[in-house]
């Protein structure tokens, strides 16, 4: 049987929800009875839920993993890497 709705993920995809109303999906899953986990209704693997759970400014790259067919680990990684770089700063060699 297939599902009859969009998962949070493929709206957002497809243009027909903003990352910000992810609340509203959320609270019509609590709402309704769609069969499945909420993880699933929001379009998320059981790893990237547990990561939006842990840290909601997760959702910015589950979406871009997803948009661009990119491993969420692998997406995260990066990621992580980038913020550790900007943290950091670049070397600077001093004379």
């Amino acid at each position: 049987m297939s599902k009859s709705w969009k998962s949070f993920v493929e709206a957002c995809l497809a243009g027909e929800a903003r990352a910000d109303e992810i609340d509203q999906f959320v609270d019509q899953w609590h709402e309704s009875d769609f069969g499945c986990s909420l993880a699933d209704y929001l379009g998320f693997s059981d790893e990237e839920y547990a990561e939006w759970v842990e840290n909601p400014q997760s959702l910015s790259v589950i979406l871009f993993a997803h948009q661009h067919h990119v491993p969420f680990q692998e997406t995260l990684t990066f990621v992580d890497d980038q913020v550790a770089l900007a943290a950091h700063g670049p070397a600077v060699r001093r004379r």
